[in-house]
């Protein structure tokens, strides 16, 4: 057995077995990360300066989960955007009645072989959960990788829909940034 972390229950630590969608442990643990990144982003508006929509996440697995969820279920709403590898929302979310919608930015990539989301019907379902909590204006896109099992980004066209999805939405400068002085151009030409 390898030591592993988790950002919610997934497994029952008696046999090492997947929970089930409905596991009161999943939603229980999911919204207590959910508090933490709550702290966090606070931190970020109200102590570092950050505008919400400039707040941008990108997670794999479980850590897209999260990503997904603080973006479309925290109180903190007008979040820039997220970007999912192989990571929806738990089934049991899919039933959130949530008033106010999503209207910002949100790309998964799925890869073709995961073995753990399962076959691209039953991803596409998973995307349409996440569709469901969001405004028709928002940007929600997925993306079916080649020959990919349930793994972090490693071929050239998958960083290239990631890179593409940032350099479109993700704001390009920070002129409060930049004229730091402790912040540094690092310039390789």
């Amino acid at each position: 057995m390898e030591e592993c972390n988790q950002w919610f229950p997934s497994f029952d630590i008696m046999t090492g077995y997947l929970l089930p969608a409905g596991n009161p442990m999943r939603m229980k643990g999911l919204k207590r990360t959910r508090a933490l990144m709550e702290e966090l982003i606070d931190h970020l508006i109200h102590h570092s300066g950050f505008n919400s929509s400039n707040i941008f996440f990108f997670g794999f697995s479980q850590g897209g989960t999260v990503a997904l969820d603080t973006l479309l279920f925290s109180r903190h709403k007008g979040l820039g955007g997220v970007v999912s590898i192989s990571g929806y929302l738990l089934e049991e979310q899919e039933e959130h009645t949530e008033k106010e919608k999503y209207g910002g930015y949100i790309l998964i990539t799925q890869g073709e072989k995961d073995q753990t989301i399962g076959d691209k019907s039953t991803a596409e379902k998973r995307f349409k959960a996440v569709e469901k909590f969001c405004k028709p204006s928002a940007k929600v896109s997925q993306v079916f990788i080649t020959n990919k099992d349930h793994i972090m980004p490693k071929s050239e066209s998958e960083w290239r829909v990631i890179h593409t999805f940032f350099g479109k939405y993700m704001p390009r400068r920070n002129l409060q940034l930049e004229n730091m002085s402790d912040v540094y151009l690092v310039d390789n030409s």
